[in-house]
């Protein structure tokens, strides 16, 4: 077979990433047609979230950080179930990432986790019915007290908190419905129930 063929037959990895980034960017208005493909792949958006396991076991750490987790952002207004997913895949995410801890330093992850993680996790939240927020919740929880200090996990979830409650305030820019700020005020307490709970406000 001619050389010049073979270089421009895409491998799979290659293909996925290229499909991941055009996920990540529908909302950039400099990519033609992008919001009418975010429109046309609900059927792709949810099997990324059930291919999300064998996806992560072919991206490096680098790929991962790059590539899947900014096109997880889209996910926060998505239906209940893929939230759901979503937020029962964070600990195939946590253990990929921290799995990088003997040549990355763990504050590095942590601060990868803070930029990206979490305030999804806030949006998810405020957008979700009840047992969905509670389940987010407690993978949140099982997660802070698995691989975060419980110092900077009191921050990161007192942050959770603070961003649903500015999103919601009189002032805020964004004047969301009352439903939405009902479902919020719902998911800071739940937070603050389970968190306390499990002694993570605790002084360290």
């Amino acid at each position: 077979m001619d050389d010049s063929l073979n270089m421009n037959v895409k491998s799979p990895k290659q293909t996925l990433i290229e499909h991941l980034r055009l996920l990540s960017d529908i909302f950039n208005s400099s990519i033609d047609g992008a919001s009418d493909y975010y429109d046309q792949i609900f059927e792709e958006r949810a099997q990324f979230m059930l291919d999300f396991d064998n996806i992560l076991k072919i991206m490096t750490f680098d790929e991962t950080v790059e590539y899947v987790l900014p096109c997880m952002q889209i996910y926060s207004s998505e239906q209940d179930y893929l939230k759901l997913k979503l937020f029962q895949n964070l600990e195939k995410l946590f253990k990929k990432l921290f799995k990088a801890e003997v040549f990355i330093p763990k504050e590095e992850i942590i601060d990868i986790i803070t930029i990206n993680i979490f305030p999804l996790a806030s949006r998810m939240l405020m957008l979700s019915e009840e047992p969905v927020q509670v389940e987010g919740v407690e993978s949140l929880l099982n997660l802070c007290k698995q691989y975060i200090p419980k110092e900077q996990a009191q921050n990161l979830v007192q942050k959770v908190i603070q961003v649903i409650m500015d999103r919601i305030c009189s002032k805020s820019e964004h004047q969301e419905t009352e439903d939405v700020k009902e479902k919020a005020k719902i998911a800071v307490l739940i937070i603050v129930q389970k968190f306390s709970e499990a002694d993570i406000f605790e002084k360290a």
